[in-house]
């Protein structure tokens, strides 16, 4: 445990920081004249629900920590998966520390920073093995953000009160004052104009919420004192005190109370009684009472109905009404954990494959109906599996492969076999025995003349997408070059995508085809019949560079370089090559070692900003696997 959170639990204790939270009582004075402090102003019933609403919201919603994975063979399609190995799922899943589970951590940090604009955790890190230990909330009524003069870092000023042998507070003495490294504390913060610190919601929003407390202190002490009689009792005579006393005594022992309510009263001596209604003054204050929860619902940015206030609720907008909820107030708050957490607690080379996500979905569950019509259309256009909904329904995995593969309506076909299926069909009507039986030689030749059958297709490959993705990401714009054009679809995607392209290959024929098929789309695209080891071009001439399955029939020592030197610096490459290929006849045919692919990357000029390789499993139908090299770059 930290020095700091030594002291919180030694000296100052979790109990006791929340009693000292309390003890901030008197406040600066409103212009009602109400002492409006951040503890005061939970006193406040709107108020206290929504900072409570928001709190324990976050509270609700499991925080879960994740590991991207790589499913299939595009680049940068990225899934995801708990990572329930690591000690930081647990933390914050369960375990902050060992005073605390996950929900009070969340819901008290995020009440800090909803009322006080930050809030503050000691992060207690194990300095011999790297690991996060606990976090230990701060009173962030006892925290200064400074900034350190020369090097101009962020530091964080904490003050422990003083204590005598007994473990009493000395009043007298403002405690003693610890300066703490940025990467000591995790710091959460509101909306703030300098971008490091929040706003105190309570000094922003002063007035309203004195003028809330006075209101609501006022019609406490009017029906506390009974100011306003409910019944007048008139004499036609003069009364002395103890005859005025009689009668008051006598109507409350017969009338008063709910057991005497409705019965019939007997007035002699010329007694009669009048009723006093509510004036319109105080209509008009109930009125301006609600006008006050708007008005917190206004500062808290929730809508007024989550504030039990549905004078302008409706059935039909109420659920839109928690949308708006979900999505205003608290996506802000979900994305603050998240960033925060990502950049305090995962270390700088850990975060491209790890990061903190809330199941926000917990949130959106319909009933059962509506569940099951939504997860039945997702189902139907492949978008989820049987697991991933059983995985929502909180359901086990089905343990045969079927539960994770993806179907799509038609007939029900595996997604993972739709292109086999359809494309099979389209093969067996031409020459599905050609097809399969052709050596190298004739794949060369078929390859140089253009022939359609392996070019049919003119949707764009997902790497394709996923690489405009990437760029458009990343700003970059302009000139792309594809090597190895192939039919040209790909290089029609990026021309349609808002990119000058220019396109090269070695067979004639193939450049003839993507030339027509570029026709056809009603794009402008540079075809030349060209090899990669020598392209046409001037140094640094594209901004981007795609290259999907063919640099491994080129010499890589060669090709490489040359890609490298047509792009300009920063600009981005993808490249797909195969490191080997292994025949159903037992031949292996080597391309290149994954090290010394990887070596010749950086060497030529190129940061490796994402890499993968895949074995594939299975033998193709033209009796091939491979393994696979995919690699996004960015030339330095």
């Amino acid at each position: 445990m930290g020095k700091i959170a030594e002291f919180i639990e030694k000296r100052y204790s979790l109990a006791d920081l929340d009693k000292d939270m309390d003890a901030m009582v008197w406040g600066r004075a409103a212009a009602t004249g109400v002492a409006v402090s951040e503890t005061t102003a939970l006193k406040s019933v709107p108020y206290f629900h929504g900072v409570r609403l928001i709190s324990e919201t976050v509270g609700q919603v499991p925080l879960i920590y994740y590991k991207r994975v790589m499913r299939g063979r595009e680049p940068g399609r990225r899934g995801k998966e708990r990572a329930v190995e690591e000690n930081l799922y647990w933390l914050l899943h369960e375990e902050p520390n060992p005073e605390m589970d996950a929900v009070a951590f969340k819901s008290a940090l995020t009440g800090h920073a909803v009322v006080w604009g930050n809030a503050y955790a000691e992060i207690d890190w194990d300095m011999k093995t790297g690991e996060l230990r606990a976090l230990w909330p701060l009173n962030v009524s006892r925290m200064e953000v400074l900034r350190e003069r020369d090097t101009g870092e962020l530091l964080y000023r904490y003050t422990v009160p003083n204590t005598d042998r007994r473990g009493l507070k000395f009043r007298s003495s403002a405690g003693t004052r610890y300066t703490l490294p940025a990467w000591r504390v995790w710091h959460l913060a509101a909306f703030g104009f300098n971008g490091i610190t929040g706003y105190n919601n309570v000094d922003q929003s002063r007035e309203a919420l004195g003028l809330t407390m006075a209101l609501e202190e006022h019609d406490a002490r009017f029906f506390g004192n009974g100011a306003r009689p409910g019944v007048v009792l008139t004499h036609p005579g003069t009364l002395t005190k103890e005859a005025k006393k009689a009668n008051i005594e006598h109507w409350q022992e017969e009338y008063g109370g709910l057991s005497n309510a409705h019965r019939v009263a007997i007035l002699d001596e010329g007694i009669t009684i009048k009723e006093i209604g509510i004036a319109p003054q105080l209509a008009q204050k109930l009125e301006s009472r609600t006008f006050q929860i708007q008005e917190v619902a206004r500062m808290l940015n929730v809508t007024p109905h989550k504030l039990m206030e549905l004078s302008h609720a409706t059935y039909s907008n109420i659920e839109h009404q928690d949308l708006e909820f979900l999505k205003y107030t608290m996506g802000i708050w979900f994305r603050r954990w998240e960033q925060s957490l990502n950049r305090k607690l995962i270390l700088p080379g850990e975060r491209r494959s790890y990061f903190y996500e809330f199941l926000e979905e917990s949130l959106l569950r319909a009933d059962s109906a509506a569940r099951a019509a939504f997860y039945k259309e997702l189902f139907y256009l492949g978008a989820v599996s049987p697991n991933d909904i059983r995985e929502k329904e909180n359901y086990n995995p089905i343990e045969d492969p079927g539960g994770d593969r993806y179907y799509i309506q038609a007939n029900m076909t595996p997604m993972d076999m739709v292109d086999t299926v359809i494309m099979g069909q389209a093969r067996e009507a031409m020459k599905p025995k050609e097809l399969r039986e052709m050596n190298p030689e004739d794949w060369q030749e078929s390859y140089e003349e253009g022939t359609p059958h392996w070019a049919e297709e003119l949707t764009p490959s997902l790497f394709a997408q996923e690489f405009v993705d990437t760029l458009k990401e990343n700003s970059i714009t302009g000139h792309l070059l594809e090597i190895g054009c192939g039919n040209g679809r790909d290089s029609i995607f990026f021309a349609r995508s808002g990119y000058t392209v220019s396109a090269i290959d070695v067979a004639q024929g193939a450049i003839d085809l993507a030339r027509e098929n570029a026709k056809k789309a009603e794009v402008s695209i540079d075809f030349q019949k060209a090899n990669a080891e020598d392209i046409p071009y001037v140094d640094g001439y594209f901004d981007a560079l795609f290259s999907l399955s063919v640099l491994h029939s080129s010499d890589l020592n060669k090709s490489i370089p040359e890609t490298v030197r047509v792009i300009r610096n920063n600009g981005m490459a993808l490249i797909y090559i195969y490191g080997n290929t292994q025949y159903a006849d037992g031949r292996l045919e080597t391309v290149i070692s994954l090290d010394d692919y990887t070596t010749l990357l950086k060497e030529s000029g190129y940061e490796i900003i994402d890499f993968y390789a895949e074995h594939e499993e299975e033998f193709d139908e033209y009796g091939e696997k491979h393994l696979v090299f995919v690699a996004l770059l960015r030339k330095k």
